[in-house]
């Protein structure tokens, strides 16, 4: 429990005013000291303005708080239930008061020796004006560069909520409007624009209904945010569009309706890059479906596409349908690959590839991929055609063959993954290393296999 002592004015009818206060907990380092706590209130004013009326001001003046989270007494084990409930605001408006905080400071003590501390934190508003927000230091655990300093907005009643504008945060980080409000249908929402670098982000949220986050305007330039918070990776393009809604939340989680864009122009990793990156991610009730599209550069392609059924509350990843499919199209691959200086040349590659199962067991795989004159330094490869199917009659399930031209290379693997383990045999055999390796002095021919598990 807790233990102190304060002076105490006001009455039951106005609202207590607390001054000179001081509490602290017999259990833990939470405590609470200050001047002046107080709330006025007048509750006949429900009678014209419902609950939202009553409460008239709320002043804090010169309060310090520590709560020690290190070793919570009331661990409550999650319920498990997720959706069909009624997320809907009390009340039609939230509450409007005259508030009044005055250097403010709170101290979260967490566990592993970690905390995070709000220093001189003042807010001043009232129906009617502009007021203002600010505070001198926000230290996080995480990151210390997410540590925020001498932050103020400007800060204002609307019709049903509160407006937060111009909200310097970090270094090209501004948050140009936060709204909070109750939507006509009694939800809480709120809307975001966050100025980020030269691109513009926009947030909303529906509590419990929906959720909404997009590229605004302007292009985020991957390269900058890698060289501020990832300096370590060399990456490198332009976020040129980004689009995520999210709805029906109000059921559990494998109901909701999902759909995401993401564009990425020149994207760049070291010294290789390619034209553009596009994913699209959908979940509805007929499953999830994902789609890859890699524009190496305007004559060479790649397209992966990946779904799985309607997915189960309670997912069992060992039973998880799945499938995916390559697409290639890309017939001068040896153009990018030497204007991106990777140490190794394949003149195309096209074709396609489709694989499916359960969890880890493969269950249907299928196709042909053609592959163009592969060289490495002095090893050079003819062109390959490497062909994937399901054998229905097979005791082995599955065989991936290849075949280079001239007769060159012939080679199979023959596996099976319906026991969960993968086993099989592989055959390889070169007519000649001589011709794969034309500087070599001694023609060597190569053949042979064995067993794989």
């Amino acid at each position: 429990g807790f233990s102190g002592g304060c002076e105490v004015e006001g009455t039951l009818w106005s609202g207590p005013k607390l001054g000179a206060f001081e509490w602290r907990n017999s259990t833990s380092e939470t405590s609470f000291r200050g001047s002046e706590v107080s709330v006025r209130y007048q509750p006949w004013r429900i009678v014209f303005g419902g609950v939202p009326a009553v409460v008239r001001s709320v002043s804090l003046q010169d309060v310090k708080a520590t709560i020690d989270l290190r070793n919570p007494s009331d661990k409550k084990e999650p319920s498990g239930e997720r959706g069909g409930k009624d997320a809907r605001f009390p009340w039609q408006r939230l509450p409007q008061p005259l508030i009044d905080v005055t250097a403010l400071d709170v101290t979260v003590l967490m566990p592993n020796d970690r905390s995070a501390r709000l220093e001189d934190f003042h807010v001043h508003v009232r129906q009617g004006e502009v007021g203002t927000l600010s505070f001198e230091a926000l230290t996080l655990p995480q990151d210390p560069r997410l540590n925020l300093e001498q932050v103020s907005g400007a800060l204002s009643y609307t019709e049903t909520g509160v407006h937060l504008a111009d909200l310097t945060l970090l270094p090209e980080w501004t948050c140009e409007s936060f709204d909070l409000a109750v939507s006509a249908e009694q939800f809480l929402q709120l809307k975001s624009t966050l100025a980020l670098y030269e691109s513009r982000i926009q947030a909303a949220a529906t509590i419990g209904r929906e959720v909404t986050l997009s590229l605004s305007e302007g292009k985020l330039d991957v390269e900058r945010v890698g060289e501020d918070w990832f300096p370590d990776l060399p990456v490198g393009g332009a976020l040129d569009a980004l689009k995520v809604t999210l709805n029906g939340m109000e059921e559990t989680w494998n109901r909701w309706n999902l759909e995401g864009h993401l564009s990425v122009t020149g994207p760049s990793y070291g010294g290789t890059s390619m034209q553009t990156i596009d994913l699209e991610l959908v979940q509805a009730a007929d499953g999830v479906n994902v789609l890859a599209k890699l524009d190496l550069d305007a004559s060479n392609q790649i397209r992966v596409t990946a779904s799985t059924p309607a997915l189960a509350e309670k997912l069992d990843s060992a039973r998880l349908p799945w499938s995916v499919r390559l697409d290639a199209a890309a017939p001068i691959l040896n153009a990018w690959l030497s204007a991106v200086e990777l140490p190794v040349s394949v003149a195309s590659l096209t074709g396609s590839l489709a694989a499916s199962g359960e969890g880890t067991t493969l269950g249907e795989l299928d196709g042909e991929l053609k592959i163009g004159a592969v060289s490495k330094e002095s090893w050079q490869l003819p062109a390959l055609v490497v062909k994937a199917e399901s054998l229905v009659e097979d005791a082995l399930g599955h065989r991936v063959s290849l075949h280079s031209e001239e007769d060159l290379v012939d080679g199979a693997l023959e596996f099976d993954s319906s026991f969960g383990t993968y086993h099989g045999q592989m055959m390889v055999e070169c007519k000649s290393l001589t011709r794969l390796q034309p500087e070599a002095q001694e023609a060597v021919q190569l053949s042979g296999g064995g067993k794989i598990e």
